[in-house]
């Protein structure tokens, strides 16, 4: 362990409580509180490239994971809507329905343009070099 307490090659057991509590909690304030944890300790801790790279890592999974439920909520949602546009008693609301259909359809088509157009770009710098 180093002079200053930080472990440089392994998180202790206090830091990997600290990243689990900055994944649930809604601000660092309360993190730290859940994890019995100074700000001041965090605020070391976030200086060392081991801490920072294990919740980087963290935060990647944690996206990961929530992508996947959206992903598997998402025919649920289209689903409702399709439903909500056909069959509503309420013709605003049918229209609201469609309208959202047609909102995301947009966007989604605009984020695979905007994924390909990057792709030819990220392959014509990477045969610059």
């Amino acid at each position: 362990m180093a002079k200053n307490g930080a472990n440089l090659t392994k998180l202790t057991a206090r830091q990997r409580r600290m990243i689990a509590a900055l994944l649930t909690e809604r601000t660092i304030g309360q993190a730290c509180a859940s994890a019995k944890i100074g700000r001041s300790t965090l605020a070391r801790w976030l200086t060392l490239d081991l801490f920072n790279n294990e919740l980087k890592a963290e935060q990647e999974k944690t996206t990961r994971r929530a992508n996947w439920l959206l992903i598997g909520a998402q025919e649920k949602a289209i689903n409702v809507l399709m439903t909500l546009a056909e069959s509503a008693r309420n013709e605003a609301t049918k229209r609201a329905a469609a309208v959202d259909l047609l909102t995301f359809n947009l966007k989604f088509r605009e984020v695979i343009d905007i994924e390909s157009r990057l792709a030819v770009l990220e392959k014509a710098v990477s045969n610059d070099h």
